[in-house]
Formats: structure tokens, sequence, C-alpha cells
């Protein structure tokens, strides 16, 4: 996923602070020019684990494809839940776009990127914050059809997730992207692109293809890349595959358009 012959910066900053301790993100810049994109980048791990430095490498990849890149941490749970993430997610964006001009980009350039529950947290900012456009890689866009799958078919690791994270299912749904869509409830319709694999253990392809075309019939940009027989997360489960090197490609492709 990444070429060693291109150098990158990688800086932490903190973008809030609560109980005067800080929220950091980590600046990836690429090293030898001005970056020619600007994004956001929220971490999955099930709403409940994970950093801003473990997608490294595709931040890494992005830098060096001359895209600046803000991988944030968020408060999560057991201390918080819902919408705390979200409102962290929304003060990253608000920070990177009011900060962007130093590194040469301008705030209406900011985007954001998610991956698996980081692309749900990436629907739902775009849907209430202004921004250029979003991506989400397998993104957990319809959290109470997701936790009815996960009953379904006993994943446990999942139900944990969901119940440390959401009261309840009523809750699920207010802050379901697909919820939010249906009750006419955004401020925005960014353009959008997501990421997925046909054989995603952790998703019913159903949701992703049941969202885009919720998307454009209210009038949004929302372009749907399908991955045949991959499962959930196959760029960093396989990143040297000929679908995640595609994937890649399709994301900075549709970074640098904006």
């Amino acid at each position: 996923m990444t070429d060693d012959s291109v150098s990158v910066q990688a800086i932490d900053i903190p973008y809030a602070h609560f109980d005067n301790q800080p929220l950091n993100g980590r600046l990836y810049l690429p090293d030898q020019s001005i970056p020619k994109g600007f994004v956001v980048q929220i971490h999955g791990g099930g709403w409940c684990s994970g950093d801003r430095l473990q997608d490294a490498k595709f931040c890494e990849y992005l830098a060096k494809n001359d895209i600046a890149v803000f991988a944030i941490d968020f408060r999560m749970p057991p201390s918080f839940k819902y919408p705390i993430a979200v409102i962290d997610v929304e003060l990253a964006l608000t920070w990177f776009q009011a900060n962007v001009h130093t590194w040469g980009g301008d705030k209406s350039n900011v985007g954001l990127v998610g991956m698996s529950s980081g692309g749900h947290l990436a629907g739902l900012a775009a849907l209430r914050k202004e921004c250029a456009y979003w991506i989400g890689c397998w993104p957990v866009l319809d959290p109470l059809a997701r936790f009815k799958m996960a009953l379904k078919n006993d994943r446990q690791d999942l139900i944990q997730n969901h119940n440390a994270f959401w009261a309840d299912e009523s809750e699920m749904w207010l802050g379901s992207a697909q919820g939010i869509l249906e009750r006419r409830d955004f401020n925005f319709l960014p353009s959008a692109l997501l990421i997925q694999g046909t054989q995603d253990e952790n998703l019913e392809f159903a949701m992703i293809e049941k969202f885009v075309n919720t998307y454009k019939q209210l009038g949004g940009a929302c372009k749907l890349m399908s991955f045949a027989g991959e499962p959930h997360a196959f760029i960093k489960r396989n990143p040297d595959s000929l679908n995640s090197w595609a994937a890649l490609k399709d994301i900075v492709d549709f970074i640098k358009s904006r």
C-alpha cells in the first residue's frame, strides 16, 4: 500500500480539549509538494476501540499521493456513548477547515473519510456540517439494520459494540444515516463515495444499495464502488490485492476531482 520512495510528514496536533485532556489528530502531509486534497479521517472499531494511528498505512498512502490527511481520535465507550463521537468528528472537521490554509488548502475543499463505524460517523457529520464531500469504506450507515443482522447471526462481537455505544434500538435509528435521509432530517447532501465488498461478513450489501438509492432520490450524488467477493475491511486485510489497489485509486481520484 505504500511507496517507500516518497516521504511523508506526520505531526500530532490537538483539535480540542475536554477536562484538560487533548483530543488529538495526526496530520499526514506530502513531504515535497503542496497537497491537492484535504481530508479528515475517522477510524473504525465498532465505535468502541481503535485510535488515530491504526490506519497509518492508508493515511500515508493518501499523503504520498498529494493528499493531506488529519486522522483523529474521538471519545468512546464506556465513558462516552452516542452522540459524543459524532460531536468530536464535527469539532475536528471545523478545526481542520479553520486551519487548512496553513498547509495551502481552502476550507471549501475539506472532506471526510471513514472506515466501518468511522464511515458511519463520517456520514453523520457530512449530513449535519458543511463539507466538500465524504467517503465511506464499508460503512455502517444503518446501525439498526446491522444490529438486527447481528442478532439474527448471533454475532456477539457486533452485538456487544452496539450495546456499548447505543442506548437502545430507537437511538440506533435516530443516529442512522439511512434514517436521517428517510426522515429528511439532514442539512447537507455533499458528494459521496462508498467502497464496499460484496461478501462483507459484517454488513449486508443490500444496506449499502438502499442507502445509495435513497441518497440519489433526494438529489445527492453518491457513487458506489463494489468489489466482488471482498470481505469487510478488505483494503486493510489484503492491501496488495488488485481490488485493494483499485479501491485506493478510486479514493485518490475522487478526492482530487473535488
